[in-house]
Order: C-alpha cells, then structure tokens, then sequence
C-alpha cells in the first residue's frame, strides 16, 4: 500500500507499484486500482512526472482512504495474425514478404518446441497460466520428451 505522497503516475511509480505487487516485469503499463472512493484503470505515462492522475469519471463515493489497492494489472498477451489483420496492415503498406518471414520464423519456433524440452518450457511460460499449462510444465520438468510423447507434443 502506498500513501498519497508516494503515488506517481510517472514510470517511477509504475515500477514502484510492480516491485511492490511482487512483479518480477518492470513492463507492466497499467493498473486497475482502488484509491479513496476512485476506482478504475491508470496507465503508466513515461513522460509524465505528475502525482496519479485520476479522472472525475472514476470518482464513486467520498473516502478518506488514502491506501492504494492494485487489483489486477497488465500482463503480456499473446496475439496471432489473422486474415483480417493482415488484410488491414496489407492496406497500410506492409509488404507481404514481411508476413511471409513471420510464418516462417513462426513455423521454425514451433519446430523447435518439439525437439527441445527447454524451448517448450519457455513457450509455456508465455502461455495464460492453468491446469493444463502446468501439467505439461511438469511433464517437461519430468525429463518428457515432446517429440517423443503423443500427448504432450499435441498439446504444444
């Protein structure tokens, strides 16, 4: 928790915001927190070194509580390209040979996830975390090969 004289909406404060919810990442870029009777969403602005930034909008009800809440912040989510995005960036002038060297690096990595039990790990790792995710984690750990158990490699 945090007092109002160390809040920040500054990159300082939202490295001191992660170190202090345990966050090994310092690319966290947002935060939904709780503060006095204002709640919602705050972004970290590199550029800015002002105090945090709260919108009238995001006032719900007078407090005197001057303890931060973080309840859930950023965190890294895989995107794919699909037909419609390249069709989009195909419009804005990406050339499709730089779609074509995506696939084929894309194709390479997946190659390699199913020979190399370290590469796989690494792969779950940016994975959403559950049940599944950790079973084939601890199937690597167990020294399971991927090119070698049917499971697992469908699982990758």
């Amino acid at each position: 928790m945090f007092s109002l004289m160390e809040l920040g909406k500054s990159a300082d404060f939202g490295l001191r915001v992660a170190k202090k919810c345990g966050l090994k990442s310092s690319t966290t870029s947002a935060f939904q927190i709780r503060y006095g009777g204002y709640k919602g969403v705050v972004a970290v602005d590199p550029n800015s070194s002002m105090k945090l930034s709260l919108r009238m909008s995001m006032s719900k009800y007078e407090s005197d509580n001057t303890k931060l809440d973080v309840l859930a912040w950023s965190k890294y989510q895989p995107c794919f390209l699909n037909r419609q995005l390249i069709t989009l960036l195909s419009t804005l002038g990406v050339r499709d040979h730089i779609f074509e060297k995506k696939q084929r690096e894309a194709i390479e990595e997946l190659n390699t996830i199913l020979t190399e039990p370290l590469m796989a790990q690494e792969a779950l790792e940016l994975m959403s975390p559950g049940e599944n995710t950790n079973i084939l984690k601890e199937m690597l750990l167990c020294g399971y090969k991927p090119d070698a158990e049917p499971f697992l490699s469908m699982m990758l």
